[in-house]
């Protein structure tokens, strides 16, 4: 029997009592956290991701053209080709087709945004509740309050299946849940269902190739170890991502966009990164079936750098990242002023010390799981210890990058019941761990606040350009224009998109593909060289965007500032009443100024 201060070195599954019933409490707990979300009637996590995928869904049931991205209602003037997965889209067009039988078109849509989201919610649970139990020690039984705890530590990531939240990091959440079920499990059907989860991550978003790489390297050191069980999983592992990644393509971007290279979606890069993953695993299983350790991690060594210096050389426009495309005026006037965007040293300079906070609790669940986790590695189990290292690379995305805080706040909760028996087995230790650990956090996170006070941001005129101030004015002005180009704000272009009418399209929205036509519009509205604005409006044809209170700080001489205030401007003709919300404008470009 054990005792109360050893921790076992022999750690195996152990079956839960009531599995499903922890599963309804999962789901309980789950809905009542999306109810809470849903209580002032606005997403905490809704954003114009969410308009635009939308709009994106609305736009395929239109044309039925699977494999064509385009989205006619943005006009650059360039045409704007969406990098977003048709994977996301599927099963919002399945639904709507389904109930547009009974209610029609636009609620069938409108209905399927509510329903899906809570449906995959509840296989998120399924997953969180199969992962914790697999993880917990021999003898040690997952208790629903325990549960609930962990399910309560994850709420920000379960906000991301709010009902109306149709933005793909749900179906990330649930790729990464897959991934980590799989290695658990560490079985040869298991490593199928990784392998599955491993190219659909990729195949919705970029956000999970760190994570994914972190998976990719552990799965192969393993098997270089000659970790037990590993040789099963590493072959099933590779020959699925092998067969899945070009089929993946093939079915969602077709083989024009598996030739194509786009650095920011799902295409020519990343297939040949995974498949020439899948084939180097597949040889090496084969051909290093009884060779040694070292042997092993040469040739993998060896033929993983060759497969990067390729990748390198063949598709060099990706080394400067998925934003290569947002030009530098776009960049400093909005890339650069997204908090998504920066390190956890935003946090510091904007005062969201709760949010400090949170990565510091999240710190401490990791420090004190670490011991059950090394007993886990010991007794020869490798799944664990390898999801483990996928939380803290979790972790460490968030610091460099917090648009990643969603990932550590779905994964690191699950080390919740293994951190509660690390302390129940060697409380002392655990006690001496825990305070050393704060200890050394709020020294660290003193000394920085001292070295990033808080400050508050510069408002720029540039600012306003994101700021949607028209959810609920009056379109009808829409109606009535002639086929063109609408040259409006970023934000309040997604809020015009819904109501264009055929042939008339927007300039651009808040997303980095868009950065031609933000370009054009910051240099139209908030740029003082008049040669620069008559250019970037040339292509156009009207201008709208909606009133609101600029600060007297901006003066009247830049067309945002006198716009907004229900103002005129030299060769822009009035379409709408100065006291109306939406204010449309003709350009008439000879007297443009």
């Amino acid at each position: 029997m054990l005792q109360r201060n050893t921790i076992p070195s022999t750690l195996s599954p152990v079956a839960v009592n009531g599995m499903w019933r922890l599963v309804m409490v999962a789901w309980l707990v789950s809905f009542a956290v999306v109810l809470f979300d849903l209580a002032d009637g606005a997403l905490y996590l809704g954003d114009t991701d969410d308009v635009l995928r939308a709009l994106q869904i609305k736009e395929l049931l239109r044309s039925g053209d699977w494999f064509d991205r385009t989205l006619p209602f943005i006009s650059m003037p360039e045409p704007y080709v969406s990098p977003w997965s048709r994977l996301v889209d599927l099963p919002y067009l399945v639904l709507a087709k389904g109930l547009s039988l009974v209610v029609g078109d636009e609620v069938g849509l409108k209905a399927a945004f509510l329903i899906w989201p809570p449906v995959m919610l509840a296989f998120y649970c399924l997953l969180v509740v199969s992962i914790v139990k697999e993880m917990l020690p021999e003898g040690r039984v997952l208790e629903a309050p325990v549960l609930v705890a962990t399910l309560l530590a994850m709420a920000l990531s379960i906000w991301e299946f709010s009902p109306g939240r149709i933005d793909h990091h749900n179906v990330q959440l649930l790729a990464i849940l897959c991934i980590c079920w799989g290695l658990i499990r560490w079985t040869r059907w298991s490593a199928i269902v990784s392998g599955v989860a491993v190219v659909v991550s990729i195949a919705v978003g970029l956000e999970l190739l760190p994570l994914v790489a972190v998976v990719l390297a552990a799965v192969s050191g393993s098997w270089c170890l000659r970790r037990s069980g590993s040789a099963a999983f590493y072959a099933a592992f590779g020959v699925t991502i092998m067969i899945c990644a070009p089929l993946a393509g093939l079915s969602l971007i077709g083989l024009r966009g598996i030739a194509a290279t786009e650095c920011d979606a799902f295409s020519a890069p990343y297939i040949a990164g995974l498949t020439g993953y899948g084939v180097v695993t597949v040889l090496a299983a084969a051909l290093l079936a009884r060779s040694a350790p070292w042997l092993r991690t040469v040739v993998l060594l060896l033929a993983g750098s060759a497969c990067v210096v390729l990748l390198a050389f063949s598709f060099p426009l990706c080394l400067s990242g998925p934003y290569h495309m947002v030009d530098p005026l776009s960049r400093a006037l909005w890339l650069e002023r997204l908090a998504q965007e920066h390190s956890i040293l935003i946090y510091f300079e904007k005062g969201y010390f709760p949010h400090l906070l949170t990565l510091g609790v999240l710190m401490a669940v990791l420090v004190l799981a670490s011991p059950v986790i090394r007993a886990t590695w010991q007794s020869g189990r490798s799944g664990t210890p390898i999801v483990f290292a996928v939380a803290i690379g979790s972790l460490v995305l968030a610091f460099l990058q917090t648009r990643y805080i969603r990932f550590p706040m779905a994964l690191i909760p699950l080390f919740i019941p293994v951190a509660l028996t690390a302390v129940n087995y060697r409380p002392r230790f655990a006690v001496q761990s825990l305070v050393g650990s704060i200890a050394i956090l709020a020294a660290l996170g003193w000394t920085l606040h001292l070295a990033v006070p808080v400050k508050r941001g510069k408002v720029t005129l540039a600012d306003f350009l994101s700021y949607a101030a028209c959810k609920d004015a009056d379109m009808s002005a829409l109606k009535q224009l002639a086929p063109g180009r609408v040259m409006a704000p970023m934000a309040v272009g997604l809020d015009l998109a819904p109501h264009l009418p055929p042939g008339v399209a927007i300039a651009g929205i808040p997303f980095h593909r868009s950065s031609p036509g933000m370009r054009r519009i910051f240099e139209t509205f908030v740029q003082v060289d008049l040669q620069d604005r008559r250019e970037a409006a040339a292509p156009f044809d009207y201008v709208a965007l909606c009133r609101f209170d600029v600060p007297e700080e901006f003066a009247d001489a830049l067309p945002l500032a006198a716009l907004s205030r229900g103002g005129d401007w030299p060769g822009l003709i009035r379409l709408t009443e100065p006291k109306s919300q939406l204010q449309v404008f003709k350009i008439d470009h000879t007297r443009f100024q």
